[in-house]
């Protein structure tokens, strides 16, 4: 009887730190796209800004 009490509450807390972590998880993953779309961002702003200074130097 002690030892499918303990299981049992060893699989319940089991669930329930998933569970926690699931939405530890999600949360972080739409924080790390976000970062991931501001680097892009940044990444086309100075090849941009790359482009440009290297077209006003030819024209020197």
């Amino acid at each position: 009887m002690l030892v499918g009490g303990v299981l049992g509450l060893s699989l319940a807390n089991a669930v329930f730190v998933d569970e926690m972590m699931m939405d530890n998880t999600a949360d972080l993953e739409a924080k790390v796209d976000a970062l991931a779309e501001e680097i892009r961002a940044l990444r086309r702003d100075l090849d941009a800004r790359k482009s440009t200074e290297e077209g006003a130097k030819s024209e020197l």
